[in-house]
């Protein structure tokens, strides 16, 4: 079957309504292989669900990291890159990013973890690349005050 944005956004409206203090996480399958940065498709997606009533976005399929985006005060994440894969090619292919939530009431603290594979294996990187790493995606990103790794956002269903 084919994507339907009406069925996700329906869906994502609806679980928003039933279930009103609910995270609620989107992982979409999408963007372009090996690209740096999203497409206005992925954008124009990640802005509807949000306005749908998601939370935050984390995407996947480009097996490169792409940048991210606050959009109405909700974290979009276009892409986190491999984890576990076979793409020795490239240093952008072996370079991944993992995102630690912590939820509380009215706040959405997001800790970023840029990992890098060696041989299909995961693992931190050094203080150093994850310093430099850090402050580069937040500089493509537009994010300023995420140089430090961490990103706290105002929880609320309404969207400012």
């Amino acid at each position: 079957s084919s994507f339907s944005l009406d069925d996700a956004i329906t869906m994502i409206q609806n679980i928003s309504l039933q279930h009103p203090n609910a995270f609620v996480l989107v992982y979409p399958h999408w963007g372009t292989e090996y690209q740096a940065f999203s497409n206005s498709r992925q954008q124009a997606l990640a802005h509807a669900f949000i306005d749908a009533g998601a939370d935050a976005i984390f995407g996947h399929h480009p097996h490169v990291v792409e940048e991210a985006e606050v959009y109405k005060n909700h974290l979009i994440v276009y892409s986190l890159g491999n984890f576990i894969f076979d793409q020795y090619f490239s240093p952008e292919t072996q370079q991944e990013l993992a995102v630690d939530i912590t939820i509380k009431e009215d706040r959405v603290s997001y800790r970023f973890v840029p990992l890098i594979s060696e041989n299909s294996q995961p693992q931190l990187m050094d203080s150093a690349e994850t310093k430099t790493w850090l402050g580069q995606y937040a500089e493509r990103s537009n994010i300023l005050d995420l140089a430090d790794g961490t990103l706290e956002l105002t929880r609320s269903k309404e969207n400012s």
